[in-house]
Order: C-alpha cells, then sequence, then structure tokens
C-alpha cells in the first residue's frame, strides 16, 4: 500500500508540471512577455528638455575659460620701492618674482570679440588667456574695467565673426523663473574646453551683499539662484529660458567655499548700461546726492513720528554736495526719486547710480512730517568724499557708559578719523545699555536729540536735559536710539 501511494504521489506531480509547461501555449502573449516598456514623455516635458539642450548648446559656443598671471614682486619696505632697490643692493639680496594665477569664466557679448567678465577675475593680471570652446587660446586685452559693478570687457581678435550672447532684460526677471548658469569651474578648460552648465530656479531678487574691500566694490542690486556655482564661475552668464544673459555670476554664500544652492549674478542691465565705457576704456560715472541714508525701522518711525516705514532716512549730508545745494537736510525721509517711490536705501543707492550726472531730478520729502517736493541737479560719484571741519577742546564727558572727548589731531590719527563736526567716543562701558545699539569706540556722534553736536559744551547741555529713549545720530551708525540706564 504504501508502495501505490508513492507512486501515486509522483504520477500527480509529474502530471502537474506537465499541464503548467504545456499551459503558456495557450495564454495571451501579453501576459508571458511582461517586458518593461519605455515610458511615454508628455510633449510639453520633451519641449521643455529640448529647450535646455538647445539653450546649452547655443551657449557654450560663446562662453570661455579665462586665465590670468599676475607678477608678484615681494617688497621688503612696502611703500618704499626705492628703498627696497638699496637694501637689496647693499645685503645682495636677490630681486625675484613670482607668477601667480588665477581662473574664471566670461561669455563673449559681440562678433568682434568682446568678452564680459568680472573686474575682480582680471585684477592686477599681467597675462590673460583665454580658452575657447572650439579649443583655441587666444591672448586677451582689457580694454576696461569699474571696481564698483565689478564688471570688465577683454578684446580677442580673429578673421572670423565669434558666436555670442545676447544680454537680456534683469528688470524681467522674477523669482521662481528658470535659470541656467554656465561657465569653467575648477578650470576644467584647460583639460576640457566646453563649459559647464548648470539648472536652477531664480531665488530672490534685489540682495545686498556686503563687501569687505575698501576699494568702493557695490554688491546691492543681486540676483539670487540655486543654479551651482562654484570657483572659477565667476563672470559667466546666467541664462533664462530663452538663453538670454539676465546676470554675470559674481558670487556664493557658502561656509566650504564650495556651492552650497545659494550663488548670485550681477543683473544684466548694469552691464548693458556700462558696456560702451568699459569697450572704449572711459571712467564709469555714477550720480551722487551727497548723502549718508539708512533704512527706517519702527523704532526710528516713533521717534520721527511717522505712520509708516517708507523711505529711507538722510543721516548725513555733504557740504556742498548735490542734496545741500537743494536744501535737503540731516533727519528728512527721502520718499520718492526722479518721481519713483523709494523704499529702501538699496532702492535709493541704485536708482541714483544710474542716473546720468547732471540731470535734473525731483525729490520728495518728508521734514517735520511735511511733504515737500525738491528738485535736485544728481552730481557724480567720487571715490572718497570729505566733511566739514571743526574742533575744540579736549575734556570728556561720561554719558550712559559712553565717554566722549572733542576730535583732535592725535583721536583723528588714532581712529582715523575724516574731519568732522561733532564728539568722538573713546569708550563705551561694557555694562551699559548703549552697548545693544551698537555704538563703539571711535564713532563720532554729532547730533542728539535732533539737535547738533559740535563740542563738549553742547553734548553736555542737550544731555543734561534727555531724558528716556534719546536719538543719536552718528557717522558710522547713523541714527540710533540710546536707552535710559
Amino acid at each position: 500500500m504504501k508502495n501505490k501511494g508513492f507512486f501515486f504521489s509522483l504520477s500527480f506531480i509529474l502530471l502537474t508540471a506537465f499541464i503548467i509547461s504545456w499551459s503558456g501555449t495557450f495564454l495571451p502573449s501579453s501576459v508571458l512577455s511582461q517586458q518593461p516598456k519605455k515610458p511615454s514623455i508628455p510633449a510639453s516635458v520633451q519641449e521643455l528638455q529640448d529647450t535646455f539642450v538647445a539653450i546649452g548648446e547655443n551657449a557654450r559656443k560663446a562662453v570661455v575659460g579665462i586665465s590670468v598671471t599676475s607678477v608678484i614682486r615681494p617688497q621688503l619696505f612696502s611703500q618704499n620701492p626705492r628703498q627696497d632697490e638699496l637694501f637689496r643692493f647693499f645685503f645682495g639680496i636677490p630681486d625675484q618674482e613670482f607668477r601667480q594665477s588665477g581662473i574664471g569664466s566670461g561669455f563673449i557679448v559681440s562678433p568682434e570679440g568682446y568678452i564680459i567678465t568680472n573686474e575682480h577675475v582680471i585684477q592686477n593680471a599681467d597675462e590673460i588667456t583665454v580658452f575657447l570652446p572650439d579649443g583655441r587660446r587666444m591672448e586677451a586685452k582689457l580694454t576696461g574695467y569699474d571696481i564698483r559693478s565689478d564688471l570688465a570687457v577683454l578684446k580677442i581678435n580673429s578673421d572670423e565673426p565669434f558666436p555670442y550672447l545676447e544680454l537680456g532684460d534683469s528688470d524681467q526677471v522674477k523669482p521662481g523663473q528658470w535659470a541656467i548658469a554656465v561657465g569653467n569651474p575648477f578650470a576644467i578648460y584647460k583639460n576640457n574646453p566646453q563649459p559647464t552648465m548648470t539648472l536652477g530656479i531664480i531665488g530672490a531678487v534685489h540682495r545686498n551683499l556686503p563687501t569687505s574691500e575698501p576699494n568702493d566694490r557695490y554688491y546691492g542690486d543681486l540676483i539670487q539662484t540655486d543654479a551651482a556655482i562654484n570657483p572659477g564661475n565667476s563672470g559667466g552668464p546666467l541664462l533664462n529660458v530663452y538663453g538670454q544673459v539676465i546676470g554675470i555670476n559674481v558670487a556664493i554664500l557658502s561656509s566650504t567655499g564650495q556651492n552650497s544652492g545659494v550663488g548670485f549674478a550681477l543683473p544684466s542691465k548694469q552691464a548693458k548700461r556700462i558696456l560702451n565705457s568699459l569697450i572704449s576704456g572711459e571712467t564709469v560715472q555714477y550720480g551722487w546726492l551727497g548723502i549718508a541714508i539708512q533704512d527706517l525701522t519702527p523704532e526710528l518711525c516713533e521717534k520721527f513720528k511717522l505712520k509708516d516705514i517708507r523711505g529711507v532716512l538722510v543721516g548725513k549730508i555733504f557740504k556742498g554736495g548735490p542734496a545741500d545745494n537743494a536744501g535737503i537736510k540731516q533727519g528728512d525721509i527721502i520718499t520718492s526719486f526722479d518721481d519713483k517711490p523709494i523704499q529702501s536705501a538699496n532702492e535709493l543707492i541704485v536708482a541714483v547710480g544710474d542716473t546720468p550726472v547732471d540731470k535734473k531730478a525731483n525729490i520728495t520729502i518728508i521734514r517735520n512730517n511735511k511733504i515737500r517736493l525738491l528738485t535736485i541737479v544728481v552730481g557724480k560719484r567720487e571715490t572718497a568724499e570729505t566733511f566739514s571741519a571743526s574742533s575744540d577742546t579736549s575734556n570728556t564727558e561720561t554719558w550712559r557708559g559712553i565717554t566722549v572727548e572733542n576730535i583732535s589731531s592725535s583721536l583723528q590719527a588714532k581712529y582715523q578719523l575724516p574731519d568732522a563736526v561733532g564728539v568722538v567716543v573713546i569708550s563705551v562701558d561694557s555694562r551699559a545699555k548703549a552697548t545693544s545699539s551698537g555704538i563703539k569706540e571711535g564713532d563720532v556722534i554729532d547730533e542728539i536729540a535732533r539737535q547738533s553736536i559740535e563740542n563738549i559744551e553742547q553734548f553736555k547741555k542737550i544731555t543734561s536735559e534727555s531724558q528716556g529713549e534719546v536719538l543719536i545720530h552718528t557717522l558710522n551708525l547713523g541714527y540710533i536710539v540710546i536707552r535710559e540706564e
């Protein structure tokens, strides 16, 4: 019986296997061949992808790599080359030179071979070599540069016209729009001349970045993007979906020095405005009002009895400047310039800078809660301004933890002060509430409670009459509020 059961079980298994093996003959082919199919791409997606490919193919023809070489001669006495020569002669020190290299990007902006890049890319360069996408290397000539805007123009020559990129309208750029950065990060062009293309969106516009350089550079109206920008991308273009240049890549915010998704580009309108000047080697002119300004805060609005935060506060008037001649005073609130509303200090700086020198412009101010319309003749911005003179005796006075002294030649030298009217802060008690305002040693106070301060005597008189929160003005900080101890 056991043998019969065994054979029966074996026969059943074999029969089942036979049926399964033949059953495929009768199943639909669609069931038998479950091969993965290539997914269909919507026409709109395919078109978008084709658009980016076309933008890349066009841009790569006009984006170049830039290599700069600077010859550095170490100086023994820094500012006195003559002493260096004598010292080397008497002590037999060799007159050595060192070559320092730098990299960057740029893009051809005309068929004649003019190239836009950043000024900081070619700064102090003795030799400039341009690497073209087709593999050619050309020596480039610097035709012009502008430190304030951080832009420069180079020139290369060829018998044939160069492919070039069109400058677009950066005023139409809005957060959320596509952005394409093209450039040559990490000097990859030396082995492969084809530039790199990265994709992102516009994160913000009108961004303001500080600069530690003492040479009048101004990063006050930048386009922010998360399109990858890395070392070597400086000077390359930021494009829109039409392949037009909307910005010139200039900086990144990063704790590592590499891309972290926060990059910045100079708006193309800056390049448009000064391009002809840079090509011809002319000095770029910027409009100037002769004032120092600051943004309003709720605290300042309360002190100036303003209903809302709009406009900018005039913190200083430069004697003999356009604003002084137009009748603008320290403490005025500017709400419009050239018939355009002004909401921030950055807006006014950009608007005035873009205004032609000697142009007459309407300017609206609020003074003592009254609106006034003035006419101002825009002046030419200089790289340095001077203040009006003063000074008196030399005693000190302390108020709310702030110790001040009359301005003297020794204090001017110590704190590197301009000629100024007021009293200089020589110490601030770290325990005093005044420290929260940001005031520090070396600041010059020239106004307290809307009254001018020229010396210690005036400082004593006005502070002795001041109670509660007091509005003061310093040359470094503008208007601040000092709280009572």
